[in-house]
């Protein structure tokens, strides 16, 4: 929680960083570049991930290991595809350069992922919130360091080569923690093509449910920058990105506490694995809600000095956004009960209600009262997610004891 809340303040600090001394344009660029880092990210997955990353709660370091040899093999050959569409597109809208950058980003954010959710389900929280400090937080603070005395670093590209560093650190961090796995063993005699259809045959479900998780989150500022510009997607950006820094502290720092003991739970069929979500999820509410509350407080008292009396004007909508994270929060809980029974089926269905739910309220509410709709439509699909989920718990989990 220290760490990630760390994190947290970093962000935040650099989200004002950005707004005060490159306007609010470039903060709704940087928006719509990190959306699509991670839609790049989640759609060359394939939904491996999730599956992957799941069963490395009970595997051995050995088997670990040639998993991830055969992913990063597949991976490498994705993006050398994403990396030959990307020089198209860079020669076609004039920007080759960002937009390769952009992609090389996406390839480490990607690896990065898929370990970080490794280390974490191996129980190893601390070393996992120590690497993602390094790729999220530590080359902030390098970058605005540097640029208050070298003003030419304050550019888009700049950014992005600070993030890909702070990811590559991040790898060889992890590598350095793993030192004592068999990296040399790899497996001999299964094929790639062989050992991706083996693993696509579970994961296919997953990797839908990505794409259409990512669409569902990141689909607001899209349609903010088609009918109001990029100044204001910036607007929206800069009090979204509190929300999802309290989302990604919350889930790090109590959700996925419970991950690994829920999946093991499950596993042994042990009578403590409602306990373990109960408790869970009141821990979450009651943490999200403190957070959130002090959160606001502060920002209020923090807006007169970022010197944009545009941002000053729009802070009502920031305490929605703080309702709408909160019930995001037990979304993320009851999430969990899907997840830790292997029932990615379920979660693909209400996924593709949520996505509808998101595309209905912001395309009706964004060109009707702009910010304020998309903040609105922000809770409302937070609070359909959470109706959607305690029907489908209801109706396939009752004779469990859940919520009874």
């Amino acid at each position: 929680m220290g760490l990630r809340g760390s994190t947290l303040v970093i962000k935040f600090v650099f989200t004002l960083f950005i707004a005060r001394f490159m306007g609010f344009e470039e903060l709704g660029l940087y928006g719509l570049i990190t959306a699509a880092v991670i839609f790049i990210a989640v759609s060359c997955a394939m939904g491996l991930t999730h599956v992957l990353t799941r069963k490395v709660v009970t595997q051995s370091p050995e088997v670990i290991v040639k998993n991830l040899w055969f992913y990063f093999r597949f991976i490498t050959l994705m993006y050398v595809v994403i990396f030959a569409i990307s020089c198209v597109v860079g020669v076609v809208l004039d920007q080759l350069y960002l937009t390769l950058l952009i992609v090389l980003l996406a390839f480490l954010e990607h690896i990065n992922n898929h370990l970080y959710s490794l280390i974490l389900n191996r129980s190893r929280l601390l070393a996992g919130n120590i690497l993602h400090f390094i790729r999220s937080g530590a080359w902030m603070v390098i970058f605005m360091a540097v640029s208050l005395f070298v003003p030419s670093m304050l550019s888009m590209d700049k950014i992005i080569i600070a993030w890909i560093i702070g990811n590559a650190l991040s790898i060889g961090c992890f590598y350095w923690l793993t030192r004592h796995w068999p990296w040399h063993s790899r497996s001999s005699g299964v094929s790639l093509l062989r050992w991706f259809r083996k693993e696509f045959r579970y994961s296919k479900i997953a990797y839908v449910d990505s794409i259409i998780f990512t669409s569902t989150t990141y689909i607001d500022r899209y349609l903010i920058t088609l009918f109001l510009g990029l100044e204001l997607t910036g607007v929206y950006v800069f009090f979204w990105s509190i929300g999802s820094a309290l989302s990604n502290l919350i889930t790090t720092g109590v959700v996925q506490l419970s991950r690994p003991k829920m999946v093991k739970a499950f596993k042994d069929k042990s009578t403590e694995y409602n306990a373990i979500f109960i408790r869970c999820l009141k821990r979450t509410i009651g943490v999200s809600v403190i957070t959130g509350v002090i959160t606001g407080a502060l920002i209020y008292v923090i807006l007169p000095y970022v010197n944009r009396p545009l941002v000053i004007e729009w802070y009502p909508v920031l305490w929605l956004i703080i309702v709408g994270f909160i019930l995001g929060m037990i979304y993320q809980v009851q999430n969990l009960i899907f997840y830790s029974q292997h029932r990615d089926d379920i979660t693909l269905k209400i996924r593709f209600i949520i996505l509808f739910g998101a595309v209905l309220f912001n395309l009706t509410l964004i060109p009707l009262i702009g910010i304020w709709g998309a903040t609105i439509a922000y809770t409302f699909v937070a609070l359909l997610s959470i109706l959607v989920q305690y029907i489908y718990i209801k109706k396939h989990f009752s004779n469990q004891g859940i919520y009874s």
